[in-house]
């Protein structure tokens, strides 16, 4: 069976219209979805009384086209469990916050108490988790100091040098690394 060039032009403009019209719905649906970026780094910003408090900083970012209610910030353990903070050097967590499109909100959690809560459980941290008002979650991969084990051995061996290698300026005021 041959086609003729009408057929064969017919066919041709049908599938053309068929992928059109479907990448064009996958956009839009995309589109409505909400979306958030998180990202985890290590943070340093001075202290009022002259030192450095270290943070673990996660934050997150709407890069959908959609509002989001962000409820709540955590650091999931290797044993599954959720470290959470309410209150750090900072003040209270900044949570729960609406984000409108393009806008950010950052959650400072202590250095000391991350590393305690590792400690005391005898844990690494695999993710930092952002979870919205409904209970989607949105992760980040954490730092490697907190991922590798290396945060118990920082504790168990602090001579061994600094834990947080070379920082670089961050926002805040302060440092931060990655």
């Amino acid at each position: 069976m041959s086609l003729t060039t009408s057929e064969l032009l017919t066919l041709l403009l049908a599938l053309y219209g068929a992928i059109v019209s479907t990448v064009l719905a996958i956009r839009e649906l995309s589109r409505d979805k909400r979306r958030l970026r998180v990202t985890c780094r290590i943070a340093l910003t001075p202290s009022p009384s002259g030192g450095v408090w270290e943070f673990v900083k996660v934050n997150a970012v709407n890069i959908g086209h959609r509002p989001i209610q962000v409820k709540m910030a955590e650091l999931r353990m290797s044993n599954g469990d959720l470290f959470t903070q309410v209150w750090s050097n900072l003040g209270p967590l900044p949570l729960p916050r609406k984000l409108e499109d393009g806008e950010s909100v950052s959650v400072f959690f202590d250095y000391g108490e991350v590393e305690r809560a590792g400690r005391e459980r005898k844990v690494t941290f695999v993710e930092a988790v952002v979870q919205d008002a409904e209970g989607n979650e949105y992760t980040s991969r954490v730092p490697k100091v907190l991922r590798d084990g290396s945060l118990l051995s920082a504790i168990q061996a602090p001579s061994e040098g600094n834990r947080l290698g070379n920082a670089h300026l961050g926002d805040r005021g302060g440092t931060e690394r990655q």
